[in-house]
């Protein structure tokens, strides 16, 4: 899906594209938002895909329709 997040850096807060797919652990580098100086380094945020809780019944059922739809299987490896 992807999305646009405001992150707050050094030098303020700036709007951040997370690309479609994006896993926990992603790193994205903010070319130029590091510490300031003369020549500001890189930040780098790191992500963290969190899942809204499924404490209703229909939010349940969104979350089993949707494992069987995609039939993902989180501890296969990808590439092994």
């Amino acid at each position: 899906m992807g999305a646009h997040i405001e992150i707050a850096t050094p030098s303020g807060v700036v709007k951040v594209r997370v690309p479609a797919s994006s896993q926990t652990g992603l790193r994205l580098r903010l070319k130029g938002r590091g510490i300031p100086g003369p020549e500001p380094g890189d930040l780098y945020v790191e992500l963290e895909v969190v899942m809204p809780p499924a404490d209703t019944d229909k939010a349940r059922e969104f979350y089993e329709t949707m494992a069987r739809e995609l039939a993902f299987d989180p501890r296969q490896r990808k590439g092994g």
